[in-house]
């Protein structure tokens, strides 16, 4: 990292967060990596899937003997290690049917079955970690830029690359494909890749 504060002399972590900071000659610097909030997912049984570093764990809370909590108690929780990867998740995302949870980091996946967290799929050379699974779990989208989309087929990358007329900044999953760009809001058809709609609004998360 090359700042405009001169020579770095001493760097400093906090013990209970993501922040780093830095001290130069002409200033001090304070960074953040990673999220505040925990990256995890859940099924559509209630089974929970979440990242620690670079290790994904899962936990059933059906198994939990004797739930009686209080408020603000402390748990003890046995997850359980289901897989551990040379880079930090940066999201998890489950099928809508729940028979496969995709690991994500901002340029590539990997796609596993629920059931044994087999590996079905993985590519590389994503965009910002942007995936999309669509409603009936049979196909799946990633932006591989800010023009074009990569369409899977029962995790079979399709040979024709998706190009959006009004480019890419986010994609989202459903019955339709969601592409959000500098144009508002489209859906289109995940067989055809036909354009469906164009709504000009400027949206997060769909």
């Amino acid at each position: 990292m090359d700042m405009v504060f001169g020579r770095a002399w001493v760097i400093s972590t906090h013990q209970t967060n993501n922040l780093i900071a830095v001290g130069y000659d002409d200033g001090a610097v304070l960074f953040q990596f990673g999220k505040e909030e925990p990256v995890f997912s859940v099924d559509s049984n209630m089974k929970i899937y979440m990242v620690n570093k670079n290790t994904v764990q899962c936990f059933n809370p059906k198994k939990i003997s004797d739930p009686c909590w209080h408020d603000s108690e402390r748990l003890s929780i046995p997850f359980k290690d289901v897989g551990t990867f040379d880079f930090i998740p940066s999201d998890i995302l489950h099928s809508p049917n729940g028979r496969f949870v995709t690991i994500i980091n901002e340029d590539s996946f990997v796609v596993y079955s629920s059931v044994g967290f087999r590996s079905k799929c993985f590519g590389k050379g994503m965009m910002g970690g942007q995936f999309a699974w669509s409603a009936d779990s049979t196909m799946f989208g990633i932006a591989k830029s800010s023009v074009t989309i990569v369409l899977y087929r029962n995790f079979e990358k399709q040979p024709e690359i998706m190009k959006p007329r009004f480019g890419v900044d986010a994609i989202f999953g459903g019955p339709l494909l969601g592409v959000k760009s500098t144009n508002g809001l489209a859906f289109y058809d995940w067989q055809t890749r036909a354009l469906i709609r164009l709504i000009d609004i400027s949206i997060k998360s769909v």
